[in-house]
């Protein structure tokens, strides 16, 4: 970092992504993740308390982004700096369809609007010059949290109390603390975006090196994504772990990505009946059945083409919407691009479609594997999931979208300065 005077500073062409977590960075950044993921989904959570925190974190992340700001026109610009007016401003586009043609109070919609905040962690990350290897070293750590959660729930069911039912926040009463899926309790402790990305990234290092370390970290994220017992997330992962096939160019060692993945889908398919086979059941079952995903996607796609301003900027979320949720159980959260389109519009998901085309393909040769293998499994299960919906994926997403910046500019800057000498 180059100081310029008091007040502005510079970053040299040469020299972003260098600078490490502070400690306080460390501790504010781990905080903000446990209030985005309400605690991992912490039993006792007071909603109330949390929606009043709301405006006091969210309000914080704005206010120091505006106190850096004129600072940051000194700081050297990224290819992914594009992205980021359009996913923080088109989603507020749709309080015009809800004040308009609902006829709504926009006050209504406070708790999206102000989760749009967390976008502008890219720009903080950018302006502290953070590296790659701090924010992977830190999640990495918030992911091993997560997997021995899960495992000691597991053990000690009776004494979980990260990501289990509450009955006050259900239309019915359930009989059990959790879901049951292969014989395992489904914890739905977060969304899983950290693990994923944790998968993925210690993916590529094995690829490079085959170490204990980078072997048991894989294979610890690839349980706690297992033990997540959600289909598409599985699905997603297991079709982005083979299209590594796709970008094996990248690497010498070929040899171990084709060992690798092999061995991994005999294990797989040996004992598929095992760790699969309550979960194929389900699928049968509810392709045999009327699926309510199906009801629920015809039903929010009549309700988008129904109105064509809503059709193009989304309608919020309206009234109404929730009791379509609570009383007849029509999730939009269930139907990936189709319920995000009702709420944003269709240019909030062409923005999706042209950053997923971005990573995976216009910058395919800058970025590395894990970023591209992220957003092409986050695409894979988009008609089911949409890839971000609350702030604690706006986190990781700002994170994803950081270092694609990042790798992206330094890769450039390798092939200036192979040119200059």
């Amino acid at each position: 970092m180059i100081k310029m005077s008091k007040h502005t500073i510079k970053y040299s062409r040469l020299d972003i992504g260098r600078q490490d977590l502070t400690r306080n960075f460390k501790l504010v950044l781990l905080a903000l993740i446990i209030y985005v993921t309400n605690f991992f989904s912490y039993k006792h959570w007071n909603p109330t308390i949390a929606g009043w925190l709301s405006w006091f974190v969210y309000g914080a992340i704005i206010a120091y982004y505006f106190n850096i700001r004129k600072r940051m026109r000194y700081v050297v610009r990224f290819s992914t700096d594009k992205f980021l007016p359009f996913l923080i401003f088109i989603p507020l586009l749709s309080l015009i369809t809800k004040g308009g043609y609902w006829g709504e109070s926009l006050y209504d919609e406070r708790a999206y609007i102000l989760a749009l905040s967390v976008w502008l962690l890219y720009f903080i990350f950018k302006y502290h010059n953070v590296s790659e290897k701090s924010l992977m070293n830190l999640l990495t750590v918030v992911a091993i949290f997560i997997f021995l959660v899960q495992i000691i729930q597991q053990l000690f069911p009776a004494k979980a109390v990260f990501g289990v039912y509450i009955p006050e926040k259900m239309n019915y009463v359930p009989t059990d603390i959790a879901e049951i899926r292969n014989g395992l309790y489904r914890f739905m402790i977060g969304d899983g975006l950290i693990t994923l990305l944790m998968l993925f990234y210690w993916w590529q290092k094995l690829i490079e090196k085959i170490s204990v370390k980078n072997l048991l970290l894989f294979l610890v994220f690839a349980s706690s994504i297992y033990l997540l017992l959600t289909r598409q997330i599985i699905f997603g992962t297991a079709c982005a772990l083979v299209l590594t096939f796709a970008y094996m160019k990248e690497f010498r060692n070929k040899s171990i990505i084709v060992t690798l993945i092999i061995v991994g889908f005999l294990i797989l398919y040996i004992k598929s009946d095992v760790l699969f086979g309550d979960l194929i059941s389900k699928t049968r079952d509810e392709t045999s059945e009327e699926n309510i995903r199906d009801i629920a996607m015809l039903h929010y796609w009549t309700q988008i083409i129904g109105n064509p301003i809503g059709f193009l900027l989304g309608n919020g979320h309206p009234r109404v919407f929730h009791y379509w949720e609570k009383e007849l159980r029509l999730f939009s959260s269930d139907i990936g691009i189709i319920g995000t389109w009702f709420h944003y519009g269709m240019l909030h998901i062409i923005v999706l479609l042209y950053l997923s085309y971005y990573v995976i393909w216009k910058k395919r040769m800058a970025l590395p594997l894990y970023l591209k293998l992220f957003v092409l499994c986050k695409m894979t299960y988009s008609i089911y999931i949409f890839p971000y919906r609350s702030a604690s994926e706006y986190l990781v997403w700002a994170v994803v979208l950081y270092l694609c910046g990042l790798e992206t500019k330094q890769n450039e800057n390798l092939i200036l300065k192979k040119w200059c000498s």
